[in-house]
């Protein structure tokens, strides 16, 4: 028997001889009963609770859950993202991703929120896109000097600043667009090719108007207006959505432009980035728990002298594609890189410090996701009148939901100790998870016993899965109460900290 905390539901292990077959297969909770129903009908009615398979770290999720005694849908996880649901057994009927390609869990917590009643409008939406992010975090030192390309003040202010001269600036600077995993970023190092892809025809005017010779190609007004090919403006590395081919300039509507940090700390001569996993587990009431994540290291040595994308960037997509590198080179625990601290005499911080750092920005982040006025952002609003709608006729979402979402924050490290958040990823990659791990004792496997990828995978799915099933199980039953929420959450935590 598993006992979850909260609500105090007893649930009968499906791998044992007392669990019934997929079809009777139920669960006793003070008189009432949870079984798992299929459903073949596009109009399912709510169900109480489900996971998505987009919000699930991997095989050992669904391992866990079926040792719950979840119900696998093999029908529907081709086509949408529920894998496994619990519904009330007068209710007969289930839910399901399906029809429109949204991200369900990720609308359905954003409709979840009382903004009539509470005036507050959280807008994770926001933090999930980098032109976005900035809006909300520019303040931070934690965020790196940063000006949207889609702001004309900041992109002013960003053009002024440039040196006339290309011999003054020794660092590239990095766009980024709202794309992942290593896509959609581009390093330029010359000031003036910075002018060439960016100036148009009404900055031109701009400073024609106001004497200003820094909005000028090579800052000249003798020089004639040169502009590159859009083949040349791909050869930097910018994505066809993110130019103009007829003015031959790149947009800025979903750029940012962001000043390369020179003193990371590098771990043997190369560079690495921290990520950390946090968990919106509710929006009514505001919950967001953090959890220790792992090191990714880039598999070429930085060359200073050679600043490259290759050479820089640190995630796995990168990584992977080196020759060099192994599955281990490319990922350590927070504990390796904690003794590789330890044996480092330049430096006087350790992990625990950098944990505490990256807790402090991601409290910072979150809260600042809070939009008092009781109004989403503009880009949020776009998005919610577009799907909300869609989502609602097609009966995909229920103020009764209880959905999550699974984070990931990513941070650099400065060589003095501290950290610099770089962005927010909506869909963790789980490929740092070997495929030998497992939520059960495999024979012959000692990797999966030893293996921190493995344990970490299983404490991560075991906290998720124990705390959001008792949150909704709370909300369900009537028993759903604020008092002591944090003491009754530290309760459940080992692996995971309560930021909110």
């Amino acid at each position: 028997k598993q006992v979850l905390l909260f609500a105090v539901i007893t649930i009968i292990d499906a791998q044992s001889g007392h669990a019934a077959e997929a079809e009777s297969n139920v669960t006793a909770y003070e008189g009432h009963y949870l079984q798992y129903p299929q459903c073949s009908i596009p109009d399912c009615k709510p169900s109480m609770f489900e996971f998505c398979g987009v919000a699930s770290i991997g095989k050992i999720f669904d391992e866990y859950l079926k040792v719950l005694g979840f119900k696998y849908d093999a029908k529907r996880s081709e086509g949408g993202n529920t894998k496994f649901k619990v519904a009330l057994i007068d209710d007969k009927t289930n839910r399901y991703c399906y029809g429109i390609r949204i991200q369900r869990h990720l609308l359905s917590l954003m409709y979840s929120q009382n903004v009539e009643e509470t005036g507050i409008a959280i807008d994770l939406l926001q933090l999930l896109e980098k032109t976005e992010l900035h809006k909300v975090v520019y303040r931070h030192s934690f965020w790196p000097e940063t000006y949207s390309m889609k702001s004309d003040k900041q992109r002013k202010k960003f053009l002024r600043q440039l040196p006339c001269d290309s011999r003054q600036q020794s660092d590239p600077w990095i766009f980024k667009n709202n794309e992942h995993r290593g896509t959609g970023i581009v390093f330029v190092h010359n000031a003036n090719d910075i002018r060439r892809l960016l100036l148009t025809n009404d900055d031109l005017k701009y400073g024609l108007r106001h004497n200003d010779y820094r909005f000028f190609h090579d800052c000249s007004y003798r020089n004639g207006v040169r502009r590159f090919s859009v083949a040349e403006i791909k050869e930097f590395g910018f994505q066809d959505k993110d130019i103009d081919d007829i003015a031959h300039v790149v947009k800025g509507e979903s750029l940012i432009a962001q000043r390369y940090i020179s003193n990371t700390y590098l771990v043997n001569g190369r560079k690495f980035g921290i990520r950390s996993f946090v968990v919106l587990l509710s929006l009514n009431p505001y919950i967001v728990l953090f959890s220790d994540g792992y090191i990714s290291i880039n598999a070429e040595q930085f060359d200073a002298v050679n600043i490259q994308k290759h050479n820089v960037l640190s995630n796995r997509e990168v990584s992977s594609k080196s020759k060099k590198a192994s599955e281990l080179d490319w990922n350590w625990s927070f504990e390796q890189m904690d003794e590789h601290l330890q044996q480092d005499e330049t430096v006087n911080f350790r992990m625990a410090d950098i944990r505490e750092k990256m807790m402090d920005a991601a409290r910072s982040t979150f809260h600042a996701a809070m939009r008092t006025n009781g109004k989403f952002s503009k880009s949020t609003r776009k998005k919610l009148n577009k799907y909300l709608p869609i989502a609602l006729s097609n009966n995909i979402i229920d103020k009764r939901d209880n959905n999550y979402v699974w984070l990931a924050m990513d941070y650099l490290l400065t060589d003095d100790g501290n950290v610099k958040l770089l962005e927010i990823n909506l869909h963790p990659g789980t490929r740092f998870i070997p495929s030998y791990c497992s939520w059960y004792q495999v024979e012959g496997v000692e990797e999966n016993e030893s293996s921190w990828q493995c344990q970490m995978a299983r404490n991560i799915t075991h906290e998720i899965v124990n705390v959001t099933l008792s949150l909704a199980l709370e909300r369900q039953f009537g028993n759903y109460k604020l008092v002591n929420m944090r003491e009754k959450l530290e309760q459940l935590l080992k692996f995971h900290k309560v930021l909110i």
